[in-house]
């Protein structure tokens, strides 16, 4: 892409033609938010806006770009390899129950890249410098191939070991149960 540079003679501008290859590996937060009850809370029950959801995150990673230009005269390459990170938010609009459409705002930076120019036989001329950032309006379809059922991890009540007790308490039990309990005659039974 040409990229404008500082006035030559005669008040014409150099132009640059620059080459950028970038390579990001990050770790990722984002979080979900749905939105049912305070939008319920506000306005009533609105059944359209259930689905919706805001989001927001970010994550942190390291990045590998390599940065060429030349304005046909001169000629400069750079190559990074440094920390990075992007944060982002939006909103969501589940879809069914897998898909969701989501609409958002996402800021990226790589860091600086400085390329000194070089003519011929490797004389100076200058430097170009090129702050990789960039700021997006994203919309994407996030589709859930496996969610973690939370509500299934944590568990409702602790369900303890029951003691049994020892072998003999065990065996005197089984006894017992055999027996058949009979009430007193004086207390209306046929027993006694």
């Amino acid at each position: 892409a040409p990229v404008g540079g500082g006035g030559g003679g005669g008040g014409v501008p150099n132009t640059f033609f620059s080459e950028i290859d970038s390579w990001t590996v990050m770790t990722n937060v984002w979080l979900d938010m749905p939105v049912q009850r305070p939008v319920s809370y506000i306005f009533g029950r609105v059944p359209i806006l259930n689905p919706l959801s805001v989001y927001v995150g970010g994550g942190i990673g390291l990045a590998r770009a390599e940065f060429n230009t030349t304005d046909n005269i001169s000629e400069g390459t750079d190559k990074i390899n440094r920390f990075s990170w992007q944060a982002g938010a939006g909103i969501g609009y589940q879809l069914n129950q897998w898909a969701t459409l989501n609409l958002g705002y996402r800021y990226w930076d790589l860091g600086k890249l400085d390329a000194k120019l070089l003519f011929g036989d490797n004389t100076l001329t200058g430097s170009q410098q090129v702050d990789l950032t960039s700021q997006e309006f994203v919309t994407n379809v996030r589709i859930a191939f496996y969610q973690a059922p939370l509500e299934e991890m944590a568990p409702r009540k602790w369900d303890w070991p029951h003691w049994e007790g020892p072998r003999w308490w065990q065996r005197s039990k089984r006894r017992m149960s055999r027996w058949q309990w009979r009430r007193p005659r004086w207390l209306g039974g046929d027993g006694f």
